[in-house]
């Protein structure tokens, strides 16, 4: 009868298969509780100058092969 989400559907115990012990498993993988999740809201910052930034996006450009020089002793053509 171990259900996080959803309708039981046994009296008593529904089968708990391994799919289902990793999905509630996985609930827990970055070790947060229901008391950090409350904790970290509730915590005050104390308020920052606001700042800028200026995001030079240059799409295209040569790839990595073509700037990586694969025989860096060899000598130039």
């Amino acid at each position: 009868m171990l259900r996080i989400l959803g309708k039981s559907t046994g009296r008593f115990c529904d089968g708990l298969n391994r799919r289902r012990f990793l999905e509630i498993g996985g609930l827990s993988t970055f070790g947060l509780t229901l008391s950090d999740a409350l904790r970290a809201a509730s915590t005050t910052y104390p308020k920052r100058s606001p700042r800028s930034i200026i995001l030079i996006w240059q799409h295209g450009g040569p790839s990595q092969l073509d700037t990586f020089d694969m025989k860096p002793d060899q000598p130039t053509e």
